[in-house]
């Protein structure tokens, strides 16, 4: 199981060090946990952990006082039973991959934000992958070249898995609170350099970094052999409408495209095979 924890509420472990307004939604979220079969110590736990970081959270995007924007967090977390996952990255992509594919997976997970990359340490040793297969937790900055090479120095990645950011700047400012308030602006937006941001806003600035990397980042020994032609190599999520122009990026580095929908019918996710 996945563990959920935040630096930010160490002194928040014991609902008898939380103020009153505090203690209160402490109360409502454990209640909530307990209806939904936690144990009375787990659910008073989880919930000390998730105000951590809401409040933290309140604080930085909050316009009419952070107190009440605490308050409306909460209630719509337990109205909508949202988990924490909505506003840190947990390395569950990497995780899963590295339990599903075979024995003796190497799985190299990288991310630009330290407190991710915490996270996904705790819960890597708490989901420890099975023997023969390891998991490395990187902090890299995919836009920097000398990360990158870092990264690759050895031997290159036999599958490349990425979801990016890929709401444009335009897009954003017309989410609705139920996602602006919950996820983390850099997960949903990308970058905030302007060097490193692209004029056009469309979205794909990361999708475009990945590709030009690709020829590096793919371990030749893959390119080479044939079985890796029957299994992808890259697997991207994807904006909705923007399958099409990925596929044609993928295509432009010697690769074949192939998107499969969601459940409701939207281009989600592109493949990239060898030829």
């Amino acid at each position: 199981m996945l563990r959920f924890s935040s630096p930010a509420l160490k002194a928040c472990k014991r609902a008898t060090f939380l103020t009153r307004p505090i203690s209160t939604l402490h109360a409502k979220l454990t209640a909530h946990y307990i209806a939904s079969g936690d144990s009375e110590s787990d659910a008073a736990s989880l919930a000390a952990q998730e105000l951590g970081w809401l409040e933290a959270h309140a604080r930085e995007t909050s316009v009419n006082g952070w107190e009440e924007g605490l308050d409306g967090m909460v209630q719509e977390m337990i109205v909508e039973q949202k988990p924490l996952a909505y506003i840190l990255g947990t390395g569950c992509i990497s995780l899963a991959l590295g339990h599903h594919l075979p024995p003796s997976t190497h799985v190299t997970a990288i991310d630009v934000a330290p407190s991710a990359l915490t996270l996904a340490k705790e819960n890597l040793a708490r989901n420890p992958l099975p023997t023969g297969s390891t998991m490395n937790v990187v902090e890299a900055n995919l836009f920097d070249d000398s990360a990158m090479g870092r990264l690759i120095e050895k031997r290159g990645f036999d599958l490349v898995v990425s979801n990016p950011p890929y709401i444009t700047e335009e897009e954003y400012k017309t989410l609705p609170p139920s996602v602006k308030d919950w996820e983390d602006r850099g997960a949903l937006v990308g970058p905030r350099d302007t060097s490193v941001v692209d004029a056009s806003d469309d979205g794909l600035i990361f999708y475009r970094r990945i590709a030009a990397l690709l020829p590096t980042l793919l371990d030749p020994a893959t390119s080479s052999s044939s079985a890796s032609r029957e299994a992808p190599v890259v697997a991207l999520e994807v904006g909705k409408g923007q399958a099409g122009s990925v596929v044609g990026m993928l295509e432009e580095k010697g690769l074949k495209g192939e998107v499969m929908d969601d459940p409701w019918g939207v281009g989600r996710c592109v493949l990239g095979y060898l030829r």
